[in-house]
């Protein structure tokens, strides 16, 4: 889903770049349009924008004597709080120097649609700040989101709210604090971090990276800090930072709930440039666990460690060491089908490349990245799955399933009866639905993905029931897995379901059981 289609606008962030910083500019549209954000450009205030007069009026307004760019980047935030106001929308501003994390996307789709944060900062500055010591999840990613009494500094990447923006604007009218100061101190919205943080100014991570080529050191924290122009400036300034040292005081006084002063750490943060021709795509391998019928198989994604991993769930009791606990709520879904939201729409919360989903019932036995390599020199298909390694027809697999008590009677007659009348043939195909591997972002595969979960909540919660159906029905080309033998790659029964009960009552028993008998007497 775009960030257009979830109501979101179309310029959702504002870059503030300076007219002559054309590198900085390049850096950041090949940086953006990687991550799939919509942008506008949003010209810096310069220092020759502002009239001789005003410009020493500002310079001498703060609690120190300031820099003239100083002043013209404070300016160009107010413009850009300004524009916030304007259109009653939050909106992210980025300065031009800042590096994003690739998990930025899945973060703006949770954060902007909510109307109940004023504030949201997704850098850190390398240096401590004080944070609540709770903290809330964001549903949908990894991130969390805590509440923030005193930042240490950085203005390079926040969310803003039109209360907020509007109270920084009325704070900064007669005074031009440094932005990130203005923002520290304004009161009457709540301030928050997202941890671990998704953002960071270059300055921070090696200028000689490859990566970061372009951006250029800032010039303004390179310039000597003016010096005061007399006795009596000396004492205006020290006696407004006294006045702001016993506001910070009080307001971290009467704080409740913080923990130690800590630096957010960092969420891995992409170079953001094209892959190489023949290069090794982003990989993650993920499942999902919803409600307490299943136990948590610890296993499931092998020995393999180098590679992201992530699980889905609505609980708040699982530890899995090594693994991502991405807590999505069920929003009203029962088990199976919240369980299949992740699984069938990876667009939605991965910005990897390629995903391997598997059950939670198996285990994978193969290393990923030769997974991936197999089946990339296999076809250039963006779907790969198993095939059914006992049937290859949706009305045996119906037939299956309500024998299994593995979903309502009724709605597994309804389908057969709705696929006969469409006139979907017998021994259309099957796949095993435990491991898929899939190209996250293709545009056939996300509307596949969306449609396949949509016959998920409106019908049979199997999802091996309607893949065969969507892809007879819109003709989805996808790449059964034939270089890799599945036995070898994944084993499916790791956890054994064999002794549970079903969720629905189990049709022609007596059937099964003389079926099982002939069977191992064949044997």
């Amino acid at each position: 889903m775009t960030f257009e289609e979830q109501g979101l606008p179309s310029d959702l962030a504002l870059l503030i770049n300076m007219p002559n910083a054309v590198e900085r500019r390049a850096f950041q549209e090949r940086q953006l349009m990687a991550l799939a954000i919509p942008f506008r450009l949003f010209p810096a205030t310069t220092v020759a924008d502002v009239p001789g007069p005003e410009m020493e009026r500002l310079r001498a307004s703060w609690a120190r004597p300031l820099r003239p760019a100083e002043v013209a980047c404070t300016l160009s935030h107010r413009r850009a709080w300004a524009e916030v106001v304007a259109s009653g929308r939050p909106r992210l501003i980025l300065e031009d120097d800042v590096i994003l994390s690739h998990s930025v996307g899945i973060l703006l789709r949770a954060l902007l649609p909510r109307s109940d944060l004023d504030y949201v900062t997704l850098e850190t500055y390398a240096l401590p700040k004080l944070l609540s010591a709770h903290s809330e999840p964001v549903a949908g990613t990894p991130f969390r989101l805590s509440r923030l009494y005193r930042d240490r500094g950085g203005a390079a990447a926040y969310l803003l709210w039109p209360k907020a923006a509007a109270r920084l604007l009325a704070a900064t009218e007669r005074q031009t604090p440094l932005a990130d100061a203005a923002i520290d101190l304004a009161a009457g919205f709540c301030h928050h971090q997202i941890e671990p943080a998704a953002a960071v100014q270059a300055m921070f991570l090696g200028m000689a990276e490859p990566a970061f080529q372009g951006i250029s050191p800032s010039h303004i924290s390179a310039s000597p800090v003016p010096d005061y122009s007399g006795p009596l400036a000396w004492l205006r300034h020290k006696g407004r930072r006294l006045a702001i040292s016993l506001r910070l005081f009080l307001r971290q006084s009467a704080a409740g709930g913080r923990a130690p002063p800590r630096a957010p750490s960092v969420r891995p943060l992409p170079t953001h440039e094209p892959p190489a021709t023949g290069s090794v795509m982003s990989l993650v391998l993920y499942s999902a666990l919803y409600g307490r019928k299943e136990p948590l198989n610890t296993e499931v994604f092998g020995p393999f460690t180098d590679v992201r991993r992530v699980l889905f769930t609505d609980r708040d009791d699982l530890d899995f060491p090594g693994v991502e606990i991405v807590r999505l709520p069920a929003d009203g879904l029962d088990p199976a089908r919240a369980s299949r939201r992740a699984k069938l729409m990876p667009h939605r919360y991965l910005t990897e490349d390629w995903s391997l989903w598997l059950d939670n019932k198996s285990r994978l036995r193969r290393d990923p990245s030769e997974i991936l390599a197999t089946l990339q020199a296999q076809s250039p298909k963006a779907f790969f799955a198993f095939r059914h390694f006992r049937r290859d027809c949706v009305y045996q697999e119906l037939q299956t399933c309500w024998e299994n008590g593995l979903d309502d009677y009724r709605t597994l007659k309804e389908r057969e009866r709705a696929y006969r009348a469409e006139g979907m043939p017998e021994h259309a195909g099957l796949i095993e639905g435990h491991f898929i591997l899939r190209r996250n972002h293709d545009p056939v595969v996300v509307a596949f993905g969306e449609e396949w979960f949509d016959h998920v909540c409106r019908f049979s919660r199997r999802d091996q029931i309607s893949f065969p159906y969507l892809v007879w029905k819109r003709g989805f080309d996808y790449a059964p897995i034939d270089s890799l033998d599945w036995k070898e790659t994944v084993r499916h029964d790791h956890l054994d379901r064999a002794h549970r009960t079903p969720d629905f009552p189990r049709k022609h028993r007596l059937w099964q059981a003389a079926r099982k008998i002939w069977h191992s007497l064949r044997r």
